[in-house]
């Protein structure tokens, strides 16, 4: 509109009013929010104001627009005592008063500290799943909670980091408005890619799940016969084409693919290509430096309990000590990636190493330590205590590591969990990795 480039005006004066929204909710030592917090919002909730016969038209505007963003804020759990069970977003998937499982009536509790336990360290798993029922009660009970009786956080949803910015707000905001799907960056890049048109093609077909097989036509053609014309032997879906069947199966032999990856199972596509990229990547680890310790670590998770394991070497790539260990919780891989981060930085110090290089294939997690800018989610909090312990060294490096660098650590990581175990080892470390350990060093 007016060659500016806005799609909605509208919107963009929303998000543009989110601004002192998002002020509103971090800045509480102010004027302004002392004035309007006494007049509009007594009980220090901006997105739930009282209701007034003659607002000013300051205000009016600001509600308005804390309305429409609502669904956008959430809230990370601290003491409880500002986050209400009924009204507000918080922990995963915007829990609220809808997702209440019993009668309504029954619950009495207002808001999250009276699902803490005694303590406040933790949650009262008989309450949880009494309100949410058993299976998204302990979901709700491994959400982590920010310790040390510190107040709960409201951060923006629609950042990694939880900081609200202009730019995400009205992104956000289109999305609701003209509906489109997630993947609408991914269909962007894939147009861009510097092949031929066809393959792009292609591609976005793939992905919209549009390409003509057997299974798809015999969805809308009644009596049709959805069994692969190949093989004969299953019905014809993407993931068969592309892969288990065996003709496709003797073209990705020949394309020089092994049977780790062939064999796999995967149910999306997604999940295969993942799976490749680590496979198909050769890179070896980078030099080390002279005097410095360097340790990978990696996560899994399988059967509602996260496995993590640590490998730390020398400058010529041989084993000082590794350590392994598993959470009995079902958790986000990335809060297992911090918890084997955090296990790393203690060994270090146990060894009284000085120069150390931390090294992880979570790109995600490399990027958020790294960053300078203020983090106010969960994973930021954790992450702030991190560098304050890591002053105790005199180097220390964070690094993102190719999937192929990780190898000794991703081994060591299905070690423990096929064998269930928590365990520290110094230069006696299981045959089971001593190879890759070994190629390693050489290489």
């Amino acid at each position: 509109m007016g060659g500016l480039g806005f799609r909605d005006l509208r919107l963009f004066n929303v998000a543009l009013l989110g601004r002192q929204v998002w002020h509103l909710i971090q800045c509480k030592d102010t004027l302004c929010y002392k004035v309007l917090n006494a007049k509009y919002f007594s009980d220090g909730n901006i997105f739930f104001p009282k209701s007034m016969d003659k607002p000013s038209f300051s205000w009016q505007s600001i509600a308005q627009a804390a309305k429409l963003l609502s669904e956008g804020f959430e809230w990370t759990v601290g003491n409880g005592n500002s986050i209400r069970i009924w009204q507000d977003n918080w922990g995963f998937e915007g829990l609220s008063g809808d997702s209440i499982c019993i009668n309504k009536s029954l619950v009495k509790e207002v808001f999250v500290r009276y699902l803490l336990n005694e303590s406040q360290d933790g949650w009262d798993k008989d309450r949880v799943s009494a309100i949410y029922g058993d299976f998204l009660g302990e979901k709700i009970c491994n959400i982590p909670i920010l310790h040390d009786g510190l107040e709960d956080r409201c951060s923006w949803f629609h950042n990694p980091h939880g900081v609200f910015y202009l730019k995400s707000a009205y992104s956000w905001l289109i999305l609701k408005e003209i509906g489109l799907g997630p993947h609408r960056i991914f269909w962007r890049i894939i147009w861009r890619l510097k092949t031929l048109p066809k393959i792009c093609i292609f591609c976005w077909r793939l992905g919209h799940n549009i390409l003509p097989t057997y299974e798809k036509i015999s969805s809308f053609r009644s009596g049709f016969n959805d069994t692969c014309p190949r093989c004969g032997k299953e019905k014809e879906t993407l993931i068969h084409t592309l892969k288990d069947c065996p003709m496709a199966h003797k073209v990705l032999e020949f394309g020089g693919l092994d049977n780790k990856l062939l064999d796999g199972n995967y149910l999306r596509r997604v999940d295969w290509i993942e799976g490749a990229v680590r496979i198909l990547d050769i890179k070896a680890l980078s030099d080390f430096i002279t005097g410095t310790i360097k340790i990978n670590f990696d996560t899994s998770v399988h059967d509602k309990k996260a496995y993590y394991s640590l490998v730390a070497r020398d400058a010529d790539g041989f084993v000082l000590g590794e350590q392994t260990g598993y959470v009995n919780k079902d958790v986000h891989i990335e809060l297992v990636e911090l918890q084997a981060m955090e296990e790393s930085i203690k060994f270090a110090r146990s060894k009284n190493w000085k120069n150390v290089d931390l090294e992880s294939d979570c790109a995600s997690l490399v990027n958020r330590f790294n960053r300078r800018q203020e983090d106010l989610t969960m994973l930021g909090h954790r992450l702030g205590e991190i560098k304050k312990q890591s002053n105790i060294f005199s180097q220390f490096i964070f690094c993102w590591a190719l999937r192929s660098c990780n190898e000794a650590a991703d081994a060591l990581c299905n070690w423990a969990r096929t064998k269930n175990c928590c365990m520290v080892f110094n230069v006696d470390y299981p045959s089971y990795i001593h190879a890759i350990v070994l190629n390693d060093a050489i290489n």
